[in-house]
């Protein structure tokens, strides 16, 4: 089954508050992007700005690192109540570290692939650890790019793989996802998708993420 997590990316800590509440009661999870402005020149809230939130209590939070070495940031992220932690591999000195530290903290642990970067540059032995396998379909922290369809390729590459090895990993597809290019996601292979503008955009959120999920559907 196709999931749909609404995506946070913003330096604001008042627009995090405002879409929080709006999220109360219409989904059980958020997915934060945390960008350090090293990873790429974007930057965006830290986690010690929202730490406190009482909001974040009464959700199921989802992190993406998108910064220098995404590991040191677990325990914060575990102390804030995270449930998954996905990182980019791209500035990660080690992906088994990562995972590992995500795992014993009783966290789902996730790798992110920044356009450029293919399925081939996972550990092959991480594979069957993973719980999530997280395709970006942009330039990481670039918001309302438009989507690469080249990455579908990616996709298709993991759930080749799922099928053949039986790999337990979920498929993420972030960046790019909207109503021309959901159906095609989710064809190739995707499970979650990360969605930010597409939700965003409307002002009934809860209408609007309904409408994505009948998108979903491939009949």
């Amino acid at each position: 089954m196709v999931k749909i997590f609404p995506n946070i990316t913003t330096h604001d800590l008042k627009e995090v508050k405002e879409k929080l509440k709006k999220l109360q009661g219409v989904s059980n999870w958020v997915h934060f992007d945390i960008i350090d402005g090293k990873f790429t020149d974007t930057k965006t809230v830290t986690v010690s700005q929202i730490k406190d939130l009482d909001l974040l209590k009464k959700i199921n939070l989802s992190f993406h690192l998108m910064t220098i070495e995404p590991v040191k940031l677990v325990k914060e992220l575990k102390d804030v109540g995270a449930k998954v932690i996905v990182g980019q591999i791209e500035k990660m000195s080690s992906q088994k570290k990562f995972v590992k530290q995500v795992k014993d903290k009783k966290m789902k642990a996730g790798l992110a692939l920044d356009d450029g970067s293919k399925v081939e540059d996972i550990e092959k032995d991480l594979l069957p650890k993973l719980d999530i396998v997280l395709i970006m379909a942009i330039k990481a922290g670039w918001i309302g790019r438009s989507f690469k369809r080249s990455r579908l390729k990616e996709i298709r590459k993991l759930k080749e793989l799922k099928e053949e090895k039986g790999y337990k990993y979920k498929i993420a597809v972030d960046g790019g996802v909207n109503d021309d290019t959901i159906k095609d996601c989710v064809k190739a292979g995707a499970e979650y998708l990360f969605m930010h503008s597409a939700i965003w955009k409307d002002k009934n959120i809860k209408k609007r993420i309904e409408e994505l999920k009948r998108l979903a559907l491939l009949k």
